[in-house]
């Protein structure tokens, strides 16, 4: 039984940024075909529930420029929530991780299979 007692913030915040970044690209192709409608770009993790929101009309060039303003929420919001788990983690130890690695023969692939369960 292995024990997850951190998370690099860093890291975890650029893999945020990019999931964020892609899904905002995703929802500015989704609004570009709905002129005239405004769109919701997030400022953060916190920030929500401080009651701060920031709409905008969505124009042809601001909408180019909504998936770096989802990035930049999403490295915001991964690192609030990396350093969060981290000073959880110091109180209720961690989340227990299960890892089990299968034999592989020669016909298997040279990657090797890593079962993860949470307990």
């Amino acid at each position: 039984m292995i024990r997850v007692t951190s998370i690099h913030p860093t890291s975890t915040a650029n893999l945020l940024a990019l999931f964020y970044g892609i899904f905002g690209f995703l929802y500015m192709l989704q609004s570009a075909f709905r002129p005239g409608t405004s769109i919701y770009i997030p400022l953060g993790l916190a920030l929500p529930f401080l009651g701060v929101k920031l709409n905008v009309t969505a124009v042809f060039p601001f909408s180019l420029v909504a998936p770096i303003c989802y990035a930049i929420s999403g490295w915001i919001s991964g690192m609030i929530a990396a350093m969060l788990y981290n000073a959880a983690a110091i109180y209720f130890g961690g989340i227990r991780v299960s890892v089990a690695q299968q034999p592989t023969q020669a016909s298997d692939s040279p990657l090797s299979t890593v079962s993860l369960a949470l307990k």
